[in-house]
């Protein structure tokens, strides 16, 4: 009981220090929004807004279109300064996920990304006639107001408090090293959630020496009979580790005695479809099915194959370099009967050209699964947006369908394996269960990563490979 209230205080003390940031952060927004809404679109009222506020480190301006009107590329009044915040943040600018509200009904909102190791803020807000002027923050001096805001007496001997992002200590009250034995976490709130406090203390000796002898020798006592049982559970454990083993190795071994088979199959029924005429729309049709069938089988016959090279860790990556828009358009090929069969409508946005490498077999087969679980999750008649953008270090592909969605408490869930949700749609839809799994496994092992990321609607994945180093 003394130890649970301990703890509870040490977090209302961490708690105070959390409130304390967000206020800090609904005031700067709260004084910046009428700010840059009132901008008039002038030279003077613009440069009166970007030395405003201390907070502000660049302001720029969006028509209705989406277009970037200030500070304007081709000007020739354009600074050294205005060009290096146009070629740092040009993808940032003219991607529509930039500018998502913070809240539903809300004109205004956060974006927060990495370059460099080092994390850009921006703040934005739409005008009455639906222009778009935002400010890229000093998140130096935001970090600053809330370093100056933490008290004076939070830290002591017993007592240390540290905010830290992933590269480094940015406080802390002592220099000196020194040893705790338990800690608190928080994250600043959004957009600083890559930003932590730690506050790290001693516990006070809640037991008496009497009753902590008794417990440690109690605790001998359970110790010894545990560790019996949990050489038993050893044992056991062993044994189905050589099961799964051995499962694998039939699944693989089953695997490839199935694919030349099929491959027979699949190329004699596209001859076949090449060579039919179409006067017969029935026979055509139920070739399309063997053929559309069996690029599915291929499909999760690889699965199961990589699945098995992953589990005896045998994965073997061949890189070259690649361009992704080609490669993703010669996918999507593959697909377009299938697609073609549930109305499904296909946007495409690539602008992708630079060269990654990658090994294109894996990146294939990445694609591969995420179009297929459109084609098996996805409703008829619905549509399918893919767009690529290339920065100096990252290739990026986003896929947004406008199916069910993905609720945000399977948002990690789904990439394990044989995890998949039940609902509706999913429930009578075939699969093994580990596409997404063996997808982001791929990418990670490119020193890339795939994710869920948030929409208003349907699924959206995002992809990011790195370029070719140069």
């Amino acid at each position: 009981m003394l130890k649970a209230r301990f703890y509870s205080l040490q977090n209302e003390r961490l708690q105070s220090i959390e409130q304390q940031s967000t206020a800090i952060l609904k005031k700067i927004e709260t004084g910046l929004i009428p700010l840059i809404t009132n901008t008039d679109m002038d030279n003077k009222s613009i440069n009166e807004t970007s030395s405003a506020s201390i907070y502000i480190n660049h302001l720029f301006i969006l028509n209705p279109k989406g277009k970037v009107i200030y500070p304007l590329r081709s000007s020739e009044a354009i600074t050294p300064r205005e060009l290096d915040f146009l070629n740092r943040n040009s993808d940032i600018l003219l991607n529509p996920q930039t500018y998502q509200p913070s809240k539903a009904d809300a004109h205004n909102g956060w974006y927060s990304w990495y370059i460099r190791k080092k994390l850009h803020l921006i703040l934005w807000s739409k005008t009455i006639d639906s222009y778009t002027v935002g400010v890229e923050l000093h998140q130096e001096r935001i970090i600053n107001e809330i370093i100056n805001s933490i008290p004076k007496n939070i830290s002591s001997n017993d007592y240390q408090l540290t905010l830290k992002n992933a590269e480094q200590n940015l406080y802390q009250y002592s220099s000196e090293t020194q040893s705790f034995d338990a800690s608190v976490k928080t994250e600043l709130p959004y957009p600083l959630h890559s930003y932590q406090f730690v506050y790290q203390f001693n516990e006070p000796n809640f037991i008496s020496p009497l009753r902590k002898y008794f417990l440690m020798g109690f605790s001998l006592i359970i110790a010894g009979a545990l560790s019996g049982i949990c050489y038993l559970f050893y044992r056991e454990q062993i044994r189905n580790i050589r099961e799964s083993a051995q499962r694998v190795n039939f699944a693989n071994q089953v695997s490839h005695e199935l694919k030349t088979p099929l491959t027979n199959i699949r190329m004699y029924a596209e001859l076949l479809e090449f060579q039919l005429s179409d006067d017969d729309p029935k026979v055509t049709k139920r070739l399309n099915v063997i053929i559309k069938e069996s690029h599915r089988l291929s499909r999760m016959i690889n699965n199961v194959l990589n699945f098995a090279k992953q589990e005896n860790d045998s994965v073997f990556i061949k890189t070259e370099e690649i361009v992704l828009d080609p490669l993703l358009q010669e996918v999507l090929n593959k697909f377009d009967l299938a697609f073609r069969k549930k109305e499904i409508s296909i946007k495409l946005h690539l602008n992708s050209q630079k060269t990654i490498e990658a090994d294109p077999d894996l990146i294939t087969q990445i694609i591969g699964n995420l179009l297929s679980n459109v084609e098996k999750y996805v409703p008829q008649k619905s549509n399918l947006d893919i767009s690529t953008y290339q920065d100096n270090e990252l290739t990026t592909l986003i896929m947004q369908d406008n199916g069910p969605g993905i609720a945000k408490k399977h948002k990690e869930k789904i990439f394990q394996s044989f995890y998949r949700i039940s609902n509706q749609l999913s429930d009578g839809v075939t699969g093994t269960g580990i596409g997404l799994a063996i997808a982001r496994d791929f990418a990670r092992a490119h020193r890339g990563d795939l994710e869920l990321v948030p929409s208003e609607s349907g699924a959206c994945f995002k992809l990011t490979l790195p370029n070719a180093r140069k």
